[in-house]
């Protein structure tokens, strides 16, 4: 059997799967990709075990048809076809019993490939397992979860920080994320959604492979299909479905973090403000005990400041902003922490509720009220 493609077209499809493929993994079978043939179709499946991922090829130009499911490097296909122009013709034969022919621009490239019986096709639900299914709009969903990724922990021994919490409520969708120092939430309205409150979570790799997805230019599609069983879910858009198992945990009750909206506040343009902490951070990312930036606020204005273990200070220039505050507020916040959450503002004007230097702050975005950011400030002696 052979099958002839466009470069550019068998590039997209491997590049997808081998996002997901762990060339080391130590099942030998899941360091390779699936490769399915089916009437007039190729899918290509990659996997580690914990999510995988299927993108199908379909009207391409296959000979001797037949249907048949092997194993290949994913990783070394893609290395040489990233070498071949896009609109340049590749052509896979399989017709040797342990090899695959690839040519193209007269290369004669031969590949290992290995029988399929062993592949474990990844499994999140079985025969009397129960879906809760719905639709959202493809760019809703996308631009929620890139204004929470940042907010996800990494390696937490709590493992539900580890993942993006994925709540349905009566006549809302949410997204949540917190690593215990911030918090990040959206929301977006699908009236009479469920009956009952239903909360899953959702690991920071998958969500991580699904933003990719939802920016794919090749996906027409404008919405995307979930599936949520107790132990996982399937993502389907377009040419692509999506598995993952999910985190099994129980999500903290994060409503109990996010303050009420408080009597101080401060409102500013908001890119003018992050670049107040892009100059500071500039000091205090070089400091290796605290990274800490100071804001100070008043009446009038607000200013950051900055300095390092090697004696380099930064104070910013005042910026005009709105405020009932009548005495100078300072409060000091994690460089990093404090750029990433101001890098979600998407509306001109951002505020800021404050309490006290030593609690959590609100981060709103003014005439936007489907996001909400959540700062813990840092203790410095």
């Amino acid at each position: 059997m052979k099958i002839k493609f466009k470069a550019g077209v068998l590039l997209q499809n491997l590049s997808v799967a081998d996002n997901v493929i762990n060339a080391k993994h130590f099942v030998s079978s899941l360091s390779n990709g699936l490769f399915i043939v089916n009437n007039s179709s190729l899918s290509i499946v990659g996997s580690d075990g914990e999510m995988e991922i299927e993108t199908i090829i379909d009207d391409i130009d296959i000979e001797d048809k037949s249907d048949f499911q092997t194993l290949i490097s994913v990783r070394k296909l893609l290395e040489y076809v990233r070498f071949l122009g896009i609109d340049d013709e590749v052509s896979l034969d399989f017709k040797e019993d342990d090899k695959v022919i690839v040519k193209s621009s007269g290369d004669r490239f031969s590949v290992n490939k290995i029988g399929a019986e062993d592949y474990p096709r990844l499994k999140i639900a079985n025969e009397d397992s129960k879906f809760f299914e719905i639709s959202l709009d493809k760019s809703s969903l996308s631009t929620m979860i890139e204004r929470s990724i940042h907010a996800v922990a990494n390696n937490d021994m709590r493992q539900y920080l580890n993942g993006i919490l994925f709540e349905f409520t009566e006549d809302s969708f949410h997204i949540v994320s917190t690593d215990g120092h911030r918090l990040s939430w959206s929301e977006i309205k699908i009236p009479n959604s469920v009956d009952t409150q239903k909360q899953y979570i959702v690991p920071k790799k998958t969500a991580l492979e699904l933003a990719k997805l939802l920016k794919d230019k090749s996906v027409k599609d404008t919405e995307i299909n979930m599936r949520f069983s107790e132990d996982g879910i399937i993502f389907q858009v377009d040419k692509y479905r999506l598995l993952s198992k999910l985190i099994n945990s129980q999500y903290p009750a994060y409503e109990k973090v996010i303050p009420n909206l408080g009597e101080k506040y401060v409102s500013f343009n908001a890119e003018q403000f992050k670049k107040t902490i892009q100059k500071a951070a500039i000091v205090a990312s070089d400091s290796v005990v605290t990274s800490a930036i100071k804001l100070t606020f008043d009446d009038k204005y607000a200013f950051a400041e900055a300095e390092n273990n090697i004696a380099e200070t930064l104070k910013t220039n005042a910026i005009e902003i709105n405020s009932n505050i009548k005495e100078p507020f300072k409060i000091n916040f994690n460089s990093k922490y404090l750029l990433d959450t101001f890098s979600q503002i998407l509306t001109e004007n951002a505020g800021i509720y404050l309490y006290d230097s030593n609690g959590s702050i609100l981060v709103v975005e003014e005439g936007n009220s489907a996001s909400k950011f959540v700062l813990m400030p840092m203790k410095l002696n």
